[in-house]
């Protein structure tokens, strides 16, 4: 096995990849969050398309939108999950930056 297939494999059985799948499947599994976030979608694109085409500020659609995806944040299920998310994303770039320093090491010698 290489040191890539090892890292891999590690990687695949990391217990916040595996939590994070978990918890995705909770979210998935439950349609309020899905209905939830889609509508969140739906105003934000909506508030995008009213200020491009009248150029005023939706002020109170924006409360409305921040108040929703505030409800959702709320949710413990959905803020672990981000959380986990925003941990995993940290460790692929601490790996990938051990990847680049190292190769880069190589290129000098």
């Amino acid at each position: 096995m290489t040191k890539i297939d090892e890292l891999l494999n590690a990687l695949e059985n990391h217990e916040l990849l595996l939590r994070g799948k978990q918890l995705r499947r909770l979210i998935e599994e439950n349609p309020s969050y899905i209905e939830t976030f889609n509508a969140i979608l739906t105003m934000q694109k909506e508030i995008v398309r009213l200020e491009y085409a009248t150029g005023v500020l939706q002020i109170e659609e924006k409360k409305r939108y921040e108040l929703k995806l505030q409800e959702l944040l709320d949710t413990p299920l959905i803020s672990e999950y981000l959380l986990v998310i925003e941990e995993l994303n940290d460790l692929v770039q601490t790996i990938s930056n051990i990847l680049s320093e190292s190769l880069n090491r190589i290129d000098t010698e």
